[in-house]
């Protein structure tokens, strides 16, 4: 039963009396006043409420988490070239990249970052562009990347 103090201060004493009656099973003529009455009402509706959750089942027992696996292996990157790649514009970033990758002894992820002032996801984005604008084909080798 759902009834706050604002709905049980409008009933009549009489009214107050035949829900207290109905919600504990007792038989109250009348009260007092209304402030017992509404106060008397609210306490058996609470109890009401507090038998009503008691026989609720609780909920289950939370699962516990598994433990973290260890992380996957990562897979070497391959970039195919695209076929209608160009050659960049001299003198950016990008030519010097693509400079590094064709060498002998290509690139390493920490050098490139260093040298270029990038973060690892700005390298990865420049590797993809590498690739898909220059026709570059990009692979990694035993942590270097090279190109071909």
């Amino acid at each position: 039963m759902n009834v706050d103090r604002s709905a049980l201060s409008q009933m009549s004493l009489a009214d107050l009396a035949r829900l207290y009656n109905e919600v504990t099973g007792e038989s109250v003529r009348k009260f007092a006043d209304r402030k017992s009455a509404v106060r008397r009402v609210l306490a058996a509706l609470d109890r009401v409420r507090e038998a009503e959750a008691a026989e609720r089942p609780s909920p289950p027992p939370a699962r516990a988490k598994a433990a973290p696996s260890a992380p996957a292996a990562r897979k070497a990157l391959e970039l195919p070239a695209s076929p209608e790649g160009r050659a960049p514009r001299p003198g950016t970033k990008r030519a010097a990249l693509v400079a590094a990758l064709r060498s002998s002894s290509g690139v390493s992820a920490e050098e490139a970052m260093e040298r270029f002032g990038w973060t690892r996801r700005d390298l990865a984005d420049a590797l993809r562009l590498a690739a898909k604008k220059n026709g570059v084909a990009v692979r990694e080798d035993g942590g270097r990347y090279y190109g071909q």
